[in-house]
């Protein structure tokens, strides 16, 4: 579906949502866009690239973004496309990043009051400043769930809260490579884009954000590995002590039982005839015992 709006007189937004064969043809013939961009933007697995065509000067941008202000799990970033062609500023979504449409409609309207009109690239630089402040909530959020899963483990140590932990440090994985592309593709249009200072400015700015939001999610990150690592430790360190006490406890308790069982063997044996034979065997299964229990007690086994 193809919606047009007219911003000012310098250029009017393009608004593609769910990209169709004959919205495809007709972005082709109509706006003369790369065929190659096209294909770039209907890849819903595209990574974050910045690119430039020179035969009809059209620029791409394939930015990564938080699907959710609430985190929700691993698959919470999405790829959306924003496109510039001679007088036409093109952004391409489809339903699970429809709230893009809302955040340019709040740029436009928020920069007509200054001085000077909104350009197609001052668009851009602003609409990519909010996009990359929206890491932050998630961020936030899987810090909380981090906190208290940590919580949870002080007072009841579990495998479960391990795996909760395993999960949540591969989500930030997705957020930490969707961050460090989007900071790559950031870095190659303030090298590549002659912008002027105002822009270069305002790009900076986005910049300093999206560094921001790779260094939290890179500590977050850290900071849940060696959360995990530590009562993974703990827990594999009370199950050694767990069969370090079976074991040991196995052992004093085939005492009795060997010397029980020489009395029960079908040959002769020495004071098997006499009254206190009974209380003969107690006594040294209990003196073995004994000697075993002072054993693993001195060799801190027990």
């Amino acid at each position: 579906m193809i919606e047009k709006t007219s911003v000012n007189d310098q250029f009017s937004w393009l608004k593609v949502q769910d990209l169709s064969d004959d919205d495809h043809n007709e972005l082709r013939e109509k706006y003369n866009l790369p065929k190659r961009f096209l294909r770039y933007v209907a890849d819903v697995h595209e990574r974050a690239r910045f690119d430039t065509d020179d035969e009809t000067g059209a620029t791409l941008v394939i930015f990564d973004v938080v699907i959710s202000s609430k985190f929700n799990g691993m698959d919470n970033t999405e790829p959306v496309a924003f496109l510039i062609n001679k007088d036409t500023f093109i952004s391409f979504n489809h339903s699970k990043t429809s709230f893009i449409n809302h955040t340019i409609k709040e740029v436009i309207t928020k920069r007509a009051h200054k001085d000077h009109q909104l350009n197609q690239f001052e668009l851009l630089i602003h609409l990519l400043f909010n996009l990359s402040l929206q890491f932050f909530d998630v961020i936030d959020d899987v810090n909380v769930a981090r906190t208290d899963i940590q919580t949870h483990l002080m007072q009841q140590k579990s495998h479960k809260a391990i795996t909760q932990l395993m999960n949540l440090e591969t989500s930030l994985v997705f957020l930490l490579t969707s961050l460090t592309s989007n900071y790559e593709l950031l870095n190659d249009m303030k090298r590549t884009l002659d912008l002027s200072d105002t822009e270069t400015q305002a790009l900076d700015n986005v910049l300093i954000e999206a560094k921001q939001g790779q260094e939290m999610a890179q500590m977050a990150s850290d900071i849940i590995d060696r959360v995990s690592t530590a009562y993974s430790n703990l827990l594999d360190s009370n199950l050694n002590n767990t069969m370090k006490f079976l074991t040991v406890y196995s052992i004093i308790l085939t005492i009795p039982s060997i010397v029980f069982s020489f009395y029960g063997q079908n040959v002769p044996i020495p004071l098997q005839d006499s009254p206190v034979a009974w209380l003969l065997t107690i006594l040294v299964a209990g003196i073995l015992v004994a000697f075993l229990i002072r054993y693993f007690h001195k060799n801190d086994l027990f």
